[in-house]
């Protein structure tokens, strides 16, 4: 009686911790929500982008007024002498002061307005280049993610196969002893057995890696993550529609695409900031200057002095180095540009490509699908007819097999497809909350 209580409470107990784990599963939606936080790659982009942003003021306060105060105070001896006689008189020791206080104000400098334009276009580029860190953050957690269920998936698949080909083996050692069966039967059953071993330990190993890669990103635990049964989920939910609509959008809206473009203006900017050493510059100027006994005939005395007016500063001659300062913007504007049309037609590329995985990956997994309804029936086929002596237990082992390879074809599909549809939503700067939450409804679905 104490021990069926024992063993009762002992499954109270189980059950619980089961249902408290069960209800603390990390959904993708809340391991995204961590990364967003946690990730040192998005942290990285979101500082560089505060640092492109400052360069703004900066650029910009070449064109504001600058003031400057200056004041000296030194102590000094002078000593007269006549040349053709030679008498000499000192004036003692005394001390000079000078002070002064001058506003300048920029009216026409070329470069300086050349140089606040490509700091905004860099600003911008870098806004960009954030946003595109937010989509690789977004692919890094559903990929990782993702992985962590194909992978406890390939475990389980291969611990069921490993358990089946156990039985299997036990089958066939009876049907040695009774006379129905043959060594090859016996031989062949643990030759696939140990094979099976053999990957539940290589399945491990991916869930390992899988895990670590997981809280790499998100600093959370894999083992919270949920169980799925990848044959719940539903393949065509994944699907996109309007091809022509979503190509115009990757090429509009692509972070990458948006960041070069901006960088090719910040590099046009940069050209005619090269320009600028060609040009004079114009400031106002208003200050004020005070001294007294600065020189050795002003001992004593002082003076003040008032003055505004306009400064010209033409340059003349530079070496040379302008013009080829000039050049050498203009070399990496073309840069710029060409780089630009690479990754534009790249792009373009890789989103047909993904757009056609995605057609092709529904197609796929339904085909997989159906795979497994048919290898099973080919299973239970294969146990009839050894039962019936018209098949052998190679045959079981056989059919076992395709079973499994069928499953695991199945659940690599049907991520597969998850992960691809992401990778499209990436180009068009697609992976935003209500993105993540689909996806994690999508998985949500097929808990276990």
């Amino acid at each position: 009686m104490r021990c069926t209580l024992t063993k009762s409470a002992g499954l109270a107990v189980l059950l619980s911790s089961l249902l408290l784990s069960s209800a603390h599963a990390v959904d993708l939606e809340t391991a995204y929500r961590s990364a967003q936080s946690y990730d040192a790659e998005l942290l990285a982009a979101q500082a560089a982008r505060l640092e492109a942003e400052e360069g703004i003021p900066v650029a910009r306060a070449g064109l504001l007024p600058q003031v400057s105060y200056s004041r000296q105070r030194n102590k000094a001896n002078t000593t007269n002498y006549q040349l053709s006689t030679g008498r000499s008189a000192d004036t003692g020791d005394y001390f000079t002061e000078s002070e002064s206080l001058t506003l300048r104000q920029p009216i026409y400098r070329k470069s300086a307005w050349a140089a606040l334009n490509s700091a905004q276009a860099q600003s911008e580029a870098a806004d960009a280049n954030y946003r595109k860190e937010e989509q690789n953050l977004g692919l890094r957690v559903t990929t990782t993610y993702l992985d962590v269920l194909l992978a406890r998936a390939g475990l389980a698949l291969a611990n069921a196969e490993a358990k089946a080909l156990d039985a299997l083996v036990t089958l066939a050692e009876r049907g040695l002893k009774s006379g129905t069966g043959t060594r090859t039967d016996v031989d062949d059953a643990r030759a696939r057995r140990d094979m099976s071993r053999a990957r539940v330990s290589e399945a491990n190993m991916r869930l390992s890696q899988a895990s670590q890669d997981f809280r790499t990103v998100t600093d959370i635990d894999a083992n919270r993550l949920p169980a799925i049964d990848p044959r719940s989920l539903p393949s065509a939910a994944m699907a996109l529609t309007g091809r022509a609509e979503w190509m115009a959008r990757i090429e509009a809206t692509s972070p990458d695409l948006q960041s070069l473009r901006k960088q090719l203006e910040a590099a046009d900017a940069e050209v005619e900031r090269a320009k600028g050493g060609h040009y004079p510059n114009i400031d106002m100027v208003v200050s004020r200057q005070e001294g007294k006994s600065e020189t050795n005939t002003t001992v004593g005395t002082g003076y003040r002095t008032d003055y505004i007016g306009v400064q010209l500063s033409v340059p003349l001659i530079s070496g040379f180095g302008v013009m080829a300062q000039v050049r050498q913007t203009q070399a990496h504007t073309e840069r710029v540009r060409q780089t630009l049309e690479s990754t534009r037609r790249k792009l373009l590329a890789e989103a047909e490509r993904l757009y056609l995985a995605l057609e092709q990956g529904i197609e796929k997994v339904q085909a997989t699908e159906q795979a497994i309804l048919s290898a099973e029936q080919a299973l239970i086929s294969a146990q009839k007819g050894v039962a019936a002596g018209t098949r052998t237990i190679v045959d079981v082992l056989d059919s076992e097999q395709r079973v499994f390879l069928a499953k695991r074809d199945q659940a690599s599909s049907v991520f597969e497809l998850a992960s691809n549809r992401l990778k499209f939503l990436a180009l068009a700067d697609a992976i935003d909350d209500d993105a993540i939450k689909y996806a994690s409804a999508w998985l949500a679905a097929a808990k276990l």
